[in-house]
């Protein structure tokens, strides 16, 4: 066999483990800048969806956003929610058949919005107690605050903090960047 052939098969299997798909489900634009600089300059591809669902996310409205979406989440190889702790609700609640990892960043208070869904801040603490669900998920804070309002709550958090960078090559609050930066997500 011709090493290069070889090479270019080994290159062509480098870059297949080290790119990853990557979904990003958010409310705010700042989130949605500092993710997409992040990961793109890491080289990896970003799919952005500034969702328009209620801040308070009810089992229904859970469950049809991933029974509209669920081909296309499971298609991703990490799912990150940023902003609002809520958007995580349509993952938790799937947990055991999801396939990609999911990053919560906690950028306000988790309870925001969500503070009467027992169900919710159960499946929450879940996935920092239960080995099979801490191995699914990583938790991250944006700030000591985020992690304190965690602790009140008896929901621990491992991670360190990552505070928001504020660092954009395009910022996606552009009206001219949204159209062609943004996925469109089924959401009725």
């Amino acid at each position: 066999m011709n090493i290069k052939i070889i090479f270019k098969e080994y290159i062509n299997i480098i870059i297949y483990i080290y790119i990853m798909k990557i979904l990003h489900l958010s409310f705010h634009y700042g989130c949605i800048s500092d993710i997409h600089y992040i990961f793109t300059k890491l080289g990896h591809h970003v799919e952005s969806t500034k969702m328009t669902i209620p801040y308070q996310i009810s089992e229904q409205i859970a469950e049809n956003v991933w029974n509209q979406n669920k081909e296309m989440y499971q298609s991703q190889d990490i799912i990150i929610i940023t902003d609002t702790v809520a958007l995580s609700y349509i993952f938790l609640r799937h947990l055991n058949e999801l396939k990609p990892h999911l990053i919560i960043v906690n950028c306000n208070r988790f309870t925001y919005g969500m503070e009467h869904n027992h169900n919710f801040i159960q499946l929450l603490e879940n996935t920092q107690k239960k080995q099979s669900c801490i191995d699914k998920v990583t938790y991250i804070p944006y700030t000591t605050f985020e992690r304190i309002w965690c602790g009140k709550h008896k929901i621990s958090v491992y991670e360190q903090e990552i505070n928001p960078i504020g660092r954009y090559d395009i910022h996606f609050n552009d009206k001219n960047h949204v159209i062609s930066n943004f996925k469109e997500l089924n959401t009725s």
